[in-house]
């Protein structure tokens, strides 16, 4: 047990006046072992407010050098500090906040080569990171490891988070793989509002101060998400996957990958729209990266996947369709969180209709939930998984793709986005 100085409690006596945390919560803080992976915009207030609540030890891992542009947002590190490495800027401040706090720097890329060393000495991870690879490492080895950790991301005006512990959903669970090299603008492309990495940085710092004291409900199995511009919150439930590459029953990853860095300048338009936000819902929900309106990619879990299969095989011979609904994230992309079917009032395995009824309130529907409509969907029970004439003549709305399920030797889902009557993209799902 320690044996708090006068100092120390009076130091922490706004922690010990607390019924859920008390003297023995500031003591599990102090004896704790935490990494922060990123002394960033995330890991610039997770940092200092980890300091001030007393965690024992804090390691910070960058291999960046402050620059100018940083300040706007790293509020740990000051003007004097331009072109000093961020982990002894850091450092510096941590001590100057809390002198009882031990520091351990690590000044270089966390990679495949030392992520399980490093993390191997730590009680919890944070990822303060603005970059998919790394992002996927920090799951790949905490899940190795059987550490439990703390994820972030944040672009323009939203913010997500959720916690992993062993046996809960992980990063993968959610987003299968990185989207390709310079698919998703990171801050440096596509800027970010400064504050929003003080927001979310807190929110995982103070989940990583109810790891150790115990106290609350952690971020597990859900993802927190907010849009600043509206200041609205929501969280998602997601779930562990039984057939997840790395935490499931039988983990196809049993090695750390080094993913290709996407280069650090915008280059061509993004590929999700200005204005597109984390939304979410209530409802049975997987997130993926990639999408937008200019040809970008969109993710439909295999959980849906199986209710399209089912749905198609139940309503054939006849063709059977409906609307595919998701959220939409410029920092993750785009995915498909629901199925929404409606009736082929054609009752042909040829072509489909909606009824107008159906259509409006599938929109009253996707607007309740906080949903977009990301897809258009349908089966084709006899023929390939590619748009037949009609389908590309009556395919008029450019902002969203076109899914077809197909039954015809072998079972094959593609999407589609078609302008004027012509194929500008196409994705395999299955």
């Amino acid at each position: 047990m320690i044996d708090f100085t006068e100092e120390q409690i009076l130091r922490y006596s706004r922690h010990i006046l607390l019924q859920d945390v008390g003297v023995e919560g500031q003591e599990k803080i102090m004896n704790a072992r935490v990494l922060v992976v990123g002394a960033g915009g995330l890991g610039a207030p997770v940092s200092l407010y980890l300091a001030a609540a007393g965690i024992g030890t804090i390691g910070i891992v960058d291999a960046d050098v402050v620059d100018l542009s940083n300040l706007q947002r790293q509020v740990i590190h000051f003007t004097k500090d331009v072109g000093r490495p961020k982990v002894e800027s850091a450092k510096e401040k941590i001590q100057a906040i809390n002198p009882d706090v031990k520091v351990d720097t690590y000044y270089e890329f966390l990679d495949s080569s030392n992520a399980l060393d490093i993390i191997k000495e730590y009680d919890f991870i944070v990822d303060g990171t603005d970059n998919f690879p790394v992002k996927f490492l920090i799951n790949d080895a905490c899940v190795m490891a059987g550490k439990p950790f703390s994820h972030g991301g944040i672009l323009r005006f939203n913010g997500q988070t959720f916690t992993h512990l062993p046996g809960t959903a992980c990063y993968r669970c959610m987003f299968k793989e990185p989207p390709p090299a310079g698919a998703v603008p990171t801050c440096s492309q596509a800027g970010v509002l400064g504050a929003i990495a003080g927001m979310l940085g807190t929110i995982q710092a103070a989940e990583t101060l109810k790891y150790f004291t115990g106290v609350g409900q952690l971020l597990t199995n859900r993802l927190l998400t907010f849009d600043a511009k509206t200041m609205q919150f929501r969280t998602v439930p997601v779930r562990h996957r039984d057939s997840c590459p790395i935490c499931g029953s039988q983990p196809t990853i049993d090695h750390l990958i080094d993913y290709e860095q996407a280069a650090c300048d915008l280059k061509a338009p993004l590929s999700s729209p200005e204005g597109d936000t984390i939304v979410s819902s209530a409802h049975k929900t997987i997130v993926a990266p990639l999408g937008g309106r200019r040809g970008g990619r969109m993710t439909i879990p295999q959980h849906i996947i199986d209710e399209l299969i089912n749905q198609a095989r139940q309503d054939a011979p006849n063709e059977t369709c409906g609307y595919l609904l998701g959220i939409v994230s410029v920092a993750e992309g785009a995915v498909v969180t629901e199925n929404y079917w409606m009736e082929n009032i054609d009752h042909s395995p040829e072509h489909f209709s909606f009824a107008p009824k159906d259509q409006f309130a599938a929109l009253r529907y996707a607007r309740s939930k906080g949903l977009k409509i990301l897809a258009n969907w349908h089966s084709h029970p006899a023929s390939p998984s590619r748009p037949s004439q009609e389908d590309l003549r009556l395919a008029n709305d450019p902002t969203i793709r076109y899914a077809i399920l197909s039954l015809h030797e072998g079972i094959h889902l593609n999407s589609f986005k078609i302008l004027n009557g012509e194929v500008i993209d196409k994705e395999v799902h299955l």
